[in-house]
């Protein structure tokens, strides 16, 4: 079935199933219903790390099962969604020290990361495919551990030796809305958003299509099943029918310049804004478009021919610049890229995360000062022996690296040979004489003269490829044409934007959060029809980042607001994955040996031995670092702050961490 869309978006054309659902009452034929599933929405390294805790944990073998419920009492387990990215993204180097992504080792012996120093010799952060290889891994061991390996609906091999006399399956594919039994006749999602944006078409044919058949029963092809999923693979719909779900995604797609219905507030065409949508649905590929998602980009083949405008400032677009340049080896670069955010370049922006890691990394034509030791030390530390020296680092990246601060863009549109013009205006809010050394209050002129200064040597001039208009009131009319524009603005996590979680489980009531005791911190977000098999839990779970796709509720207010708890048990190297994983473990009721002292929590590290005041000191000074700390680095930082008097500890806590000094042993605790 085939359907114009908005004029200007071309034409979408959608193939439905051929399930009973979608045959009709008069359908005499007499079929079996579709197999019912356990799934689990996502194929990266949380999805595996769930399926493998809930394969180790008492609690988790009875979330897998039906025992108490309708259905097979061990359904077939089915993973949705396309294989893990970090394979995509070359040697890209992920922003964290190799032992802080070790998450498989501990659940298996032979999962541990491989080819990388010891814990106590690494120097640099872990490089993309040496992750992406973990999860392959894991992935494999979790299939070994099942009777029958199915891939798209195909048996691939059979384990006799199994301990799970099942079937796994994996299943390309994107997640849309997920239907429930007891509600699914209320008619179409109430915020699908307008057709033609992402897959919303391909959704409403599929609703209209299905609101012509007649017969409700043949409708609802698997009764013993409580949720359908609608799955969309290469244009192509299907359903899924599922027991229980778990979702295991990341937050959400990414944010566009401007929704559907305001595509000419950023684009000259219709046909420009079409050419950033993310390509959702389909399997993951060298991008061939001209204006790409920083995450797709990231780790793409580079033209040293090419130059690339990357916007904006925060830790992808950083990770884009580095992929544009090859870093840190520098050895199959772009011709130029353009490094433009919204908020100044001089003094940090979001970019700037903990240890001043990507935005120091950028010296480019900005070189340090030699009296400079704070930065010096910083770059040091962070770039190891991989890195090409700073001053040789320096003459490679002086012409090709050139960073504008305080510039938003204003309009996207043609330029001359098939290449992408971007037009400037100041950026409306923020202090701009706070990052510009500049003595003018003059803003417009100090944020074109900042602009300069980035740009030396080169007097003043204006940058090659950049042209300029008259300066009316704020506005900055400048403009860059590039071969390539790469955007990092986010992620949507709301209710109209697929993949969220508020999305997908729009048809299932509200959903709450679960939390767990000993921290207080969110492990999951969960819907209110109680999985008869596993206590305190939903049939449906989002875990990990997934989470933070609940913007509009509880969940997710709490999880991204939780006040100056926080902090204290956050694990070393900040939130993300370290965060993800931590309350995924906790959430399938998995007991983590050896203790993890830079992950775990207050109340388990007591549960392991050591006193209250020293657990909390631990997860205070970890959770200030980007890299942890050893055994034996971590009793040394306790004997330091033990004997200094001038620290802001108490006696009491300088007493417990003495007494407790003789627990922290190899065996009983790890890194």
């Amino acid at each position: 079935m085939s359907t114009n869309g908005p004029t200007g978006f071309g034409t979408i054309s959608v193939s439905l199933s051929n399930s009973d659902e979608l045959q009709g009452a008069n359908n005499t034929v007499a079929t079996p219903p579709p197999e019912g599933y356990y799934v689990i929405v996502g194929r990266g390294v949380t999805a595996w790390y769930n399926h493998l805790t809930l394969l180790l944990s008492e609690w988790g073998q009875k979330r897998l099962s039906n025992a108490a419920s309708a259905g097979p009492d061990l359904p077939p387990v089915m993973h949705i969604g396309y294989e893990e990215p970090w394979s995509r993204r070359r040697k890209e180097r992920m922003g964290q020290w190799p032992r802080m992504l070790d998450f498989f080792k501990d659940l298996a012996p032979r999962l541990g990361l491989r080819g990388i120093p010891p814990e106590d010799e690494q120097s640099d952060w872990l490089e993309s495919a040496i992750f992406a290889r973990s999860i392959r891994e894991a992935q494999d061991h979790v299939c070994s551990r099942y009777r029958h390996v199915r891939s798209e609906g195909q048996l691939k091999r059979t384990n006799d030796d199994a301990e799970q006399a099942r079937a796994i399956e994996l299943r390309s594919g994107f997640v849309s809305i997920i239907e429930s039994l007891a509600g699914w006749a209320s008619g179409r999602p109430e915020n699908t958003p307008d057709p033609g944006e992402y897959l919303p078409k391909l959704e409403l044919d599929r609703w209209n299509e299905a609101e012509k058949l007649t017969g409700d029963g043949a409708r609802w092809a698997n009764p013993d099943c409580p949720y359908r999923l609608s799955v969309y693979h290469e244009g192509k719909h299907s359903y899924v029918y599922a027991y229980k779900i778990d979702i295991c995604t990341g937050p959400g797609q990414p944010r566009l310049f401007a929704p559907k219905a305001k595509w000419e507030e950023k684009f000259a065409t219709p046909e420009l804004y079409k050419e950033h949508l993310p390509r959702l649905g389909v399997p993951p590929a060298e991008p061939t478009e001209r204006i790409i998602d920083g995450n797709v980009y990231i780790g793409s083949k580079n033209d040293h021919r090419k130059t690339v405008i990357v916007f904006k400032g925060n830790p992808v677009g950083a990770q884009s610049v580095q992929s544009a340049l090859d870093m840190p080896r520098c050895e199959d670069p772009v011709r130029r890229v353009w490094w433009v955010v919204n908020k100044g370049m001089i003094a940090g922006n979001d970019a700037d995360v903990p240890g001043k890691r990507n935005l120091l990394e950028m010296i480019g034509n900005m070189p340090i000062k030699q009296t400079d030791e704070a930065m010096i030390t910083a770059v040091s530390v962070n770039h190891g022996e991989s890195w090409v020296p700073q001053y040789h680092r320096n003459e490679l990246l002086r012409e090709r690296l050139h960073r504008v601060g305080w510039h938003e863009i204003e309009k996207i549109s043609e330029g001359s040979n098939r290449k992408i013009k971007c037009t400037f205006t100041l950026h409306p809010y923020g202090d701009l004489l706070k990052d510009v050394p500049l003595g003018t209050a003059d803003k417009a002129a100090a944020s074109l003269a900042e602009m300069l200064i980035l740009a030396e040597p080169f007097d003043g001039d204006l940058l090659p490829g950049m042209t300029t208009a008259t300066q009316a009131g704020k506005k900055i009319l400048a403009s860059i044409t590039a071969d390539l524009l790469v955007y990092s603005l986010g992620q949507e996590r709301g209710a109209t934007a697929e993949g969220t979680v508020l999305y997908m489980t729009q048809k299932l009531g509200a959903l709450s959060p679960v939390f767990d005791p000993g921290t207080g911190f969110p492990m999951a977000v969960t819907n209110n029809f109680a999985d008869p098999d596993a206590d305190g839990i939903g049939r449906v779970r989002a875990l990990g980042a997934a989470i933070m796709g609940a913007s509009t509720r509880e969940a997710d207010t709490q999880h991204n607001n939780h006040g100056a708890t926080l902090p204290q048990e956050m694990p070393a190297g900040g939130g993300g994955l370290n965060l993800a994983i931590t309350n995924i473990r906790r959430a399938n009721r998995f007991k983590q040996t050896p203790v993890r002292v830079n992950t775990a929590s207050v109340a388990e590290l007591v549960e392991a031995g050591l006193s209250a005041e020293c657990a909390r000191v631990i997860v205070a000074e970890r959770s200030a670092t980007d890299r942890g700390y050893s055994i034996d680095g971590l009793i040394g930082k306790l004997i330091v702050l033990a004997v200094d008097q001038s620290s802001t500890l108490t006696q009491q806590e300088r007493t417990k961490i003495t007494e407790d000094l003789g627990k922290l042993q190899y065996g009983k605790f790890a890194f």
